[in-house]
């Protein structure tokens, strides 16, 4: 049934759908879909449309023929924005640099920071640069203008990076629209599911790069060199701005004790004698500086005796002194230098020992695993602040095929002794941080995120490996305990942890509402799993701290007079973060909720994830109404008292100059910090609302963890017709609901184990049911 609509979800290659724009590009649709023949010369270009899925990956073309010496320039956009005028064409949606906001340079590698890439074409094959650009929509291709040549492609394709997965779940309905918002959701939460693995194998070219927080250098497993010669086809990748080279260690015992020879795209060599933490120079020459992407044989010959190296046949350098063999082979990368290795092959007396079939599998690289990014453009790091509305999205989605728990274990190194955990990491660190060391966003409400996403997943999914996640959970509660003031039972936020609340920057301090509430949540979530890990003593422990901070955080920030939790104790102002996070915990009574749902669009930050904590509150208070409003309509942002611009779902469906995702805070349109500066991400999973359409619309919610008890209890508002299909512990759940001549079919397929309660009240009667499970089903359940 769905088989056809995921068709197309992923594909490992990628080619352009359409010509968006072209100038002076001859044969530019030949390439749309597989290949052709397109050809540019100086002063042309054409801008193709990926299609609105604007996957991202590594690019890689074919030149079928060339004449002179052209050069070809390749930029990146998710919004089309930047090629509506040739001036601003060449850098693409974002400029290196220009997104410092944590502190650090963005997108980390292995990430392209730079948003276009140029190649020196003086050969035909294929070509492959070893960074990945995150998302795209359009790429524009040209050879610029004064450029000596033409060149011809015969294929141009994004190989997609992200994880290779298909939906487990689904959602259908008689609404186009909301169909089509369920795919964009869960197609961000693939998109952004990505890795950080030092080298990687895309089209028989083995990618070679530096991570920021891992070494330089991997070695091939379980080799002890002796007499030898190592043969090397390698390319090097052009640096915009950078000088960029390759390094090949031979005769090491570690990736950072052996003989590593340097090549830099200035034609320096040298050789050098590594150690732990120095290195000495042994020997050095220079040739003619190296062209980007012309394919070099090199050979080293390596004895203890010395060693000489070859290039293209001649000799380019030689050291007549004793050097320690044995140990192994491999590559060493500077944090600028970029190259590809075509082939690699290893002798010993004269015998071939090793010779590289592709893959990375042969050598001891850093790999990270897929895990949860932020975005696929900027960030691609991990960030506990945004799993909680990821996992929801990404379970009704993907089910046990969503990448949570390798995100929470990365998440989880970070941790320091006292129990504060990093907001955000470099996926590939594995060195724990240092009591007094925050990372590079000091936030305790980050922190408390982390525990509360952790119980969101294992609610959704009962994955037991969870469990070996209590030890870090109850540090990080025993920390943020430490910061409760015992007199009013209120959290105080101190400033060198204080990010993250109102903006980026250090000072949000004193005894804030939204992180209280999201503590006190952590608690009162955290005793249940505790009692299921065997510690029933820090259960107690847990529903006692609960119980003092309930008691303070009702009597100090909830103001009944205006309806609603403010600020701060000493900041009486309505808070748009904590009612909705209150409302979409189900943290307040009935009553609290209508005073809170009367103000509902006033009080809920125009951010796309505060705006889900709010519609899944309406839906289960019994405001159905109000939250489909709030999720089909346009909930404005204003700042300064000036409009910015709209929370709004709906309008990523059909729009040709964006992708169909959702995006960072779900403003649309998105917002513009000018002309290559747009590195806003438009691929941001907790933005996703595959959770509110299968869980509020079709209804489908757990009750227990893993779904081992369901509530169904639909709210179609003016769907007449929905299926859906829900991933839990025992396999799949099926709903189909339609509407008829006033009358309602309900048909549930469950698997027996689960236990079934329904609700039934908000559906067009009479309504008749059909539920195939041989467990137990109950009606009507007050989940309030």
């Amino acid at each position: 049934m769905m088989d056809e609509v995921f068709a197309e979800f992923y594909k490992k290659i990628n080619y352009p759908l359409s010509v968006r724009k072209e100038k002076n590009a001859q044969g530019a649709a030949t390439l749309c879909g597989g290949s052709g023949e397109l050809t540019l010369s100086a002063g042309s270009y054409v801008v193709y449309d990926m299609g609105a899925p604007s996957v991202g990956g590594y690019p890689t073309f074919r030149v079928s023929a060339f004449s002179g010496e052209p050069a070809l320039h390749i930029s990146y956009s998710d919004r089309f924005a930047p090629f509506e005028k040739e001036e601003t064409m060449e850098k693409g949606d974002f400029t290196r640099g220009s997104c410092t906001y944590l502190g650090v340079e963005l997108p980390v590698m292995p990430a392209n920071p730079y948003r276009f890439e140029d190649y020196s074409v003086r050969r035909t094959g294929q070509f492959v640069y070893p960074l990945i650009q995150g998302q795209e929509r359009f790429v524009c291709i040209s050879v610029p203008e004064g450029s000596a040549g033409q060149v011809s492609l015969s294929e141009f394709a994004i190989v997609d990076d992200s994880a290779p997965v298909l939906p487990v779940g689904y959602f259908q309905s008689d609404r186009e629209d909301l169909n089509r918002l369920w795919l964009a959701s869960a197609r961000t939460l693939r998109l952004a599911s990505v890795q950080a693995n030092q080298w990687e194998d895309v089209r028989g070219k083995l990618c070679l790069r530096k991570l920021t927080k891992w070494q330089n250098a991997a070695l091939a497993r379980e080799f002890d060199l002796g007499e030898m010669r190592l043969c090397c086809d390698f390319q090097i990748s052009r640096n915009p701005e950078y000088p960029t080279g390759i390094g090949i260690l031979f005769f090491a015992q570690t990736p950072r004790e052996g003989a590593l020879l340097e090549i830099t795209e200035k034609g320096e060599v040298s050789l050098w004698q590594t150690g732990k933490d120095d290195r000495v120079l042994l020997a050095a020459s220079r040739v003619a500086p190296l062209t980007d992407n012309v394919s070099y044989h090199l050979e080293i010959d390596a004895a203890a005796s010395g060693a000489a190296v070859f290039l293209e046949g001649t000799e380019i350098l030689r050291f007549d002194a004793p050097l320690q063999t044995g140990g192994s082979f491999g590559f060493w990368m500077d944090t600028e230098w970029r190259a590809v290795c075509e082939a690699l092959s290893v002798f010993v007396k004269g015998e071939p020992v090793y010779e590289w079939q592709g893959g990375t599998e042969d050598f001891d690289i850093r790999r990270s695993g897929f895990f949860i990014s932020d975005g696929a453009k900027r960030d691609r790091l991990p960030w506990s602040g945004d799993l909680d509305w990821a996992f929801d999205c990404g379970w009704y989605s993907f089910g046990e095929r969503m990448d949570a728990l390798n995100t929470l274990q990365i998440l989880a190194v970070h941790q320091s002794p006292e129990g504060y955990i990093f907001g955000t990491c470099y996926p590939e660190n594995t060195v724990p941080p240092n009591n007094g060391e925050y990372g590079d966003y000091q936030s305790d409400m980050f922190a408390a995120w982390y525990v509360v996403s952790a119980l969101t997943y294992y609610e959704l999914s009962a994955d037991m490996r969870v469990k070996g996640l209590f030890g870090t959970l109850r540090r990080c509660m025993d920390y943020l305990w430490r910061y409760v003031d015992k007199e009013d039972g209120l959290f105080e936020q101190r400033f060198e942890t204080s990010k993250g609340l109102w903006d980026h920057y250090l000072g949000d301090t004193g005894k804030n509402t939204y992180t209280n509430l999201m503590i006190l949540d952590a608690f009162e979530r955290l005793a249940p799993f505790a009692e299921f890990c065997g510690e029933t003593a820090y259960a107690k422990t847990c529903r006692d701290r609960a119980k003092i901070m309930r008691e303070g955080i009702f009597t100090h920030l909830y103001d009944s007079v205006q309806g609603g939790f403010v600020k701060r104790k000493d900041w009486r102002e309505l808070c748009d973060m904590s009612n909705p996070y209150a409302m979409g915990k189900r943290m307040v009574s009935r009553a609290q909720a209508k005073q809170i749902a009367a103000q509902a669009e006033k009080i809920t930050h125009a951010y796309g994830k505060i705006a889900v904590l709010m519609i899944r509150g309406l839906y289960d208070y019994g405001y159905p109404e109000k939250a489909e409003e709030m999720l089909c309509g346009k909930l404005p942002l204003y700042l300064d008292g000036h409009f910015y611009s709209n929370v709004d779902w709906m309008s990523v469906v059909n729009n040709p100059d964006l992708p169909e995702t959702v995006y960072e805070c779900m403003h649309n349109p998105p917002c513009d910090f000018g002309d290559n500066l747009n590195w806003g991400d438009l691929s941001h999973p907790d933005s996703g609302i595959c959770g509110v359409l299968s869980s509020r619309i079709a209804g489908v919610m757990p009750l227990k963890a893993g779904f081992t008890e369901v509530l169904v209890k639909p709210h179609l508002g003016n769907c007449r017709f929905v299926r859906c299909r829900v991933p839990t512990l025992y396999g799949n759940l099926d709903l189909e609901i339609s509407i008829d001549e006033g009358r309602t079919l309900v048909t549930v397929d469950a698997p027996e184990e689960i236990k079934i309660w329904t609700d039934f009240s908000e559906l067009a009667q009479p309504v008749h049911t059909e539920i195939r499970c041989t467990g137990t089903v109950i009606k009507n359940k007050e989940v309030i």
